[in-house]
């Protein structure tokens, strides 16, 4: 049985301190429709291939990462990972985890920030696009 309060308080208890996460999670238990949780895959090439999750500066966007989502072995090295189907999850990956190629980023977060944040990543995009 799937008890999402219990779930919720685990990671309530995980991102003590952290007063962003805190915020959304207290957010999703009140159901504010403006919280999400949502993933942002990670592209070849892209602003976020090769970064590391310290260079994105997720807190200033008022976003937090839940973790990552990777098929890739390189990761394997990293602690708290959970086998899904043919990949792995990576809750709360240290800030010196690499992001690769298809990556999964599982952000939570108002809708707008969200957006936002994929917004930037796709305006990199085209920006790199152009001086090629």
């Amino acid at each position: 049985m799937i008890r999402p309060f219990e779930i919720a308080g685990l990671l309530a208890a995980e991102f003590l301190g952290q007063p962003v996460a805190f915020e959304a999670i207290s957010g999703i238990l009140q159901n504010q429709a403006d919280i999400v949780m949502e993933t942002v895959l990670v592209s070849e090439g892209s602003c976020l291939d090769n970064q590391a999750i310290s260079q994105l500066d997720l807190a200033d966007k008022k976003l937090s990462l839940i973790g990552v989502i990777s098929a890739n072995p390189i990761h394997f090295k990293h602690k708290n990972k959970y086998q899904v189907k043919q990949q792995h999850f990576y809750f709360n990956p240290e800030p010196k985890f690499i992001l690769r190629n298809e990556d999964i980023l599982v952000i939570l977060g108002r809708k707008y920030g969200i957006d936002h944040f994929r917004d930037q990543i796709e305006k990199h995009r085209l920006l790199a696009r152009k001086v090629l």
